[in-house]
C-alpha cells in the first residue's frame, strides 16, 4: 500500500467530520511520530465570538486538534484500525497543556506528535503545534483510551 493510500484510509477512519475535524493532510506517520497539517480558516464559526475584536483560536480547539492528530490518528495507525471496520470510541484526556503564541484566523499549522507510550489500547503522546515559520504555538501531553466495540 502506498503512503498516499495509507493516509487516505487513516483519514477515513477518523471519527470526526467538519466543522470539528482538524486534520487536512498527513505529512508523515510511523510507530514513533506523526506529522499533519491543518488550516484554521477565518470561516470557522468559533472566531465570531473568540474574541469579538481580535479573533484567535481557542485553546480548547488547539487541544482538540492536537488530540485528533497525536492520539486518535496515531492510535488508528498503531492499533491498525485502518485495516478493518471495527467500531471504536476514543476517550481523550489532557495531562498538561501550554499556549505560547496566539493562532489567528487563516493560519496554516503543522501538528507534530511523539509517542510517549502505548499500552494495550491506551496511548500517551506529546504534541506540538507550529506555524509555517516553525514557531512553537502550543504544546500538550494528551492521552487517549480506545474503547473497541467488537
Amino acid at each position: 500500500m502506498s503512503s498516499n493510500e495509507l493516509h487516505n484510509k487513516l483519514l477515513e477512519r477518523m471519527p470526526y467530520t467538519a466543522p470539528f475535524f482538524f486534520v487536512d493532510d498527513i505529512l508523515e506517520i510511523d510507530d514513533k511520530k506523526v506529522k499533519a497539517t491543518y488550516f484554521f480558516s477565518d470561516k470557522l464559526d468559533f472566531y465570531k465570538g473568540h474574541f469579538k475584536d481580535k479573533p484567535i483560536t481557542p485553546g480548547a480547539i488547539q487541544l482538540e486538534a492536537m488530540g485528533q492528530v497525536g492520539c486518535v490518528l496515531h492510535g488508528i495507525y498503531l492499533l491498525k484500525l485502518y485495516e478493518n471496520n471495527i467500531k471504536f470510541e476514543p476517550v481523550l484526556g489532557l495531562m498538561e497543556g501550554n499556549f505560547f503564541q496566539p493562532i489567528y484566523p487563516n493560519t496554516p499549522v503543522i501538528i507534530e506528535s511523539e509517542l510517549h507510550y502505548l499500552r494495550n489500547r491506551y496511548i500517551s503522546s506529546i504534541i506540538s503545534i507550529f506555524n509555517e515559520e516553525k514557531t512553537l504555538m502550543s504544546m500538550a501531553k494528551i492521552q487517549c483510551n480506545f474503547l473497541i466495540n467488537e
